[in-house]
């Protein structure tokens, strides 16, 4: 059978990373507005739930904010659980397997001045860039990298 979603969106709030099971697998769940693809006035929007596990988490939350794109790729999972009165709730949600980054590097670096007014988290620009420069130059190889789903790591172990 085939479970394979792509997504594009923008991240709805912001980010946080944390440990999970055992073992303290890093976590960050996130919410994509994905545009239903009609243009114009009344333009609509599905929310959709990510998770990211690892270095991928530890990269969205380090290098992404509230309103940037990402591209998702990765597969589709229900949850389910049972309340403390006793209500069975599900959801389905998007294990990610690969994450990248839309925005350019010049859009994130304006909104990064605003916020902070040139302080120290502010990023400088690299000689030679300019608008629709390369995407996200000086970002480590390896903080966009694919990461196999394997087994969720909030499962109770029997």
């Amino acid at each position: 059978m085939i479970n394979s979603v792509v997504l594009v969106g923008r991240i709805v709030y912001d980010l946080e990373l944390e440990r999970v099971g055992a073992k303290g697998t890093l976590k960050c769940g996130v919410r994509l507005a994905v545009d239903r693809g009609k243009k114009g006035p009344g333009q609509q929007a599905d929310f959709i739930e990510v998770v990211c596990w690892g270095k991928t988490a530890e990269n969205l939350v380090k290098y992404m904010r509230k309103g940037s794109t990402i591209g998702v790729t990765g597969e589709l999972r229900s949850h389910s659980w049972q309340t403390e009165g006793g209500e069975r709730r599900s959801k389905l949600e998007v294990w990610a397997n690969q994450v990248r980054f839309m925005d350019t590097r010049t859009a994130a670096e304006r909104d990064k001045a605003r916020e902070n007014a040139g302080g120290p988290g502010a990023m400088p620009a690299a000689a030679g860039e300019g608008e629709g420069a390369s995407v996200w130059p000086g970002v480590p190889e390896d903080a966009i990298a694919e990461e196999p789903l394997g087994e969720d790591p909030e499962a109770k172990e029997e």
